[in-house]
């Protein structure tokens, strides 16, 4: 572990070369609180860490507290547990910083109606009308090869196009099965690979363009060493991913049945992989998988994702005349999330005793469903206004019991954008939609809060880290992003791969930043970045952040004590 002091001769070089980077006479010291005060225990936690950051010279400190959407919603106990951490952060001289506009990580303002997800298109999902109701019939049908890993020769499953070195890594298991005769083992990946850990196996299926599927698979770990990704994982023929996010497995753990959704986007093919990527020591078994088309699951239902169903000779019906209307993420019907304990079954479209639609006609029906990314990430739409109805709510609320100073914006890895009418029917890139929604969240800041100081991370308004082409489910670019920032507002930079390509690209814009070290290592690296900055001759770097995903707090005291040396 790297020693929690910096030694003389390095803080002496580095600051002799800092000195003159700010007119300041010291750096801004910034502490995340990342947890929630809307409990006794995160309120004291908050007051004990506030308390020990004033000792260690923080300047500030941002409350990254998603209640902070719903103060028109929560209990008195929570204003005045918030009016608490205010006040200890006042007498410790630290000014908080309230996180807003949760742009990416949106299930706060989804909260307030899910269908205000961004959610991906279904066009012309095939349903057939039987008994007065109409159900999905999967066009393809969707066949996978050998999904209970039973024909296997020298440990080689004969149906699957590939796998990473049969007999060695990959093993067909006659001893442990979920069902059936055997199961498909990884065992050590890591001894049989140490290069890349890859325990993977492949195989090639056809699917309809812009379909909803489902899969699901049954796991089985044994002192499995879970640092690894183990996915299982959906790419277009050329190289597109269509599915991201990693299984959430316990070392060792009895059968348990995983599922993930995807959209095949503009895909009439897709490679399906079952696996584990930089894999170590332990085994994983798999069995029984599953990959089905899904039709009405997820259904978003709001202005900007309409529904449509029509008949094989172009007549549109309509709903609530001709079929009965269908259930929204509102309704609590059909609606997954990947921690529920079981995937639902789908809605039908029920047919109406007066409809036009006549029993075993062939529909084409089209809708749109919630998108999730690595597990529970949810997305926005960047062009509905009742979004933008929520984050006004939340400014005037934060306004009226916190009336900060500074501002923080929450714009960060937005993964999913640009597929719902309401964002195609302006005509513009997803990186032209973020200029407009971030330059709109400044105006509602600056309107309740004149003069106020805004802040925000960095990534979506860097072209070289978030801000490009082929980003996760977004469709298109986000070039351009960055023209919806004022020249005032501040940029919390958290990339350190960027170097001095990010931070000159953010300075010859004018924005001032701040350096967001730490993450939860013990190497800190925030001192040779500031000395970077200096040696490249860029000015406007305010100061650091220790930032926490964990969240960690152990090393707040050293991690400052190195930032004032290095200044």
């Amino acid at each position: 572990m790297r020693s929690l002091c910096v030694p003389a001769l390095v803080a002496a070089l580095v600051l002799t070369v800092l000195a003159p980077l700010l007119a300041q006479d010291g750096p801004e010291l910034w502490l995340h609180l990342f947890f929630s005060v809307n409990s006794e225990e995160g309120r004291d936690r908050a007051l004990d860490l506030l308390d020990r950051a004033g000792e260690a010279g923080y300047t500030h400190a941002l409350l990254a507290d998603n209640a902070l959407n719903d103060l028109d919603t929560l209990s008195p106990d929570y204003t005045a547990r918030l009016a608490a951490v205010q006040a200890k952060a006042a007498e410790v001289g630290i000014e908080l910083a309230p996180g807003v506009m949760n742009i990416g990580y949106s299930g706060a303002i989804i909260g307030r109606n899910r269908n205000l997800d961004e959610g991906m298109p279904v066009r012309d999902a095939v349903f057939v009308v039987d008994g007065g109701e109409a159900r999905l019939r999967p066009d393809p049908p969707l066949a996978v090869p050998d999904p209970g890993f039973e024909n296997a020769t020298d440990h080689a499953f004969t149906e699957w196009e590939w796998q990473d070195r049969a007999g060695v890594i990959t093993f067909r298991d006659t001893e442990v099965a979920h069902s059936g005769a055997s199961s498909l083992r990884m065992s050590d990946i890591g001894s049989g690979d140490p290069e890349y850990g890859h325990g993977r196996i492949m195989a090639r299926l056809p699917v309809a363009p812009f379909r909803q599927y489902h899969v699901s698979v049954w796991v089985r770990t044994e002192e499995f060493d879970t640092g690894c990704m183990a996915r299982m994982y959906i790419a277009s023929p050329d190289g597109r991913s269509l599915s991201f996010g990693d299984l959430r497995l316990q070392a060792t753990e009895d059968w348990t049945r995983h599922d993930a959704v995807f959209n095949s986007l503009d895909s009439e093919e897709i490679l399906f992989y079952l696996g584990v990527w930089e894999g170590k020591s332990g085994s994983i078994w798999w069995d029984d998988l599953v990959i089905e088309e899904v039709g009405l699951v997820n259904v978003l239902r709001r202005d900007g994702t309409p529904l449509q169903v029509r008949g094989a000779d172009g007549a549109l019906y309509e709903e609530g005349v001709d079929f009965e209307p269908v259930a929204g993420m509102n309704e609590g019907i059909a609606r997954w999330y990947p921690w529920s304990e079981e995937f639902p079954e789908a809605q039908p479209l029920r047919i109406t005793a007066e409809s036009r639609i006549s029993e075993g006609e062939r529909l084409y029906v089209s809708f749109y469903h919630a998108a999730h990314v690595l597990g529970d990430q949810t997305m926005c739409c960047l062009s509905e206004p009742e979004v933008y109805a929520v984050l006004e709510s939340q400014i005037r609320g934060v306004q009226e019991y916190l009336a900060p100073r500074t501002w923080f914006m929450n714009h960060d890895e937005i993964r999913v954008a640009n597929w719902c009418e309401a964002c195609q029917s302006r005509g513009m890139t997803p990186g032209e939609l973020l200029a407009d929604n971030v330059r709109r969240c400044q105006e509602m800041i600056l309107r309740a809060s004149p003069g106020a100081r805004i802040v925000v991370w960095s990534d979506m308004f860097d072209p070289n880290h978030n801000a490009h082409d082929d980003y996760y489910a977004v469709n298109g670019t986000w070039a351009g992003s960055w023209e919806g920032l004022r020249p005032t507002t501040d940029i919390a930079n958290w990339y350190r791969g960027g170097g001095l390509e990010t931070m000159g690209w953010f300075a010859d814009r004018g924005h001032r930043q701040i350096l967001c070290g730490y993450y939860d290592t013990s190497d800190f690296y925030t001192d040779e970045w500031l000395a970077d900055a200096q040696g490249a001759g860029i000015r406007g770097i305010m100061g650091a952040m220790y930032t926490t995903w964990v969240p960690s707090y152990d090393l707040i005291e050293a991690w400052a004590e190195m930032v004032r040396g290095a200044w």
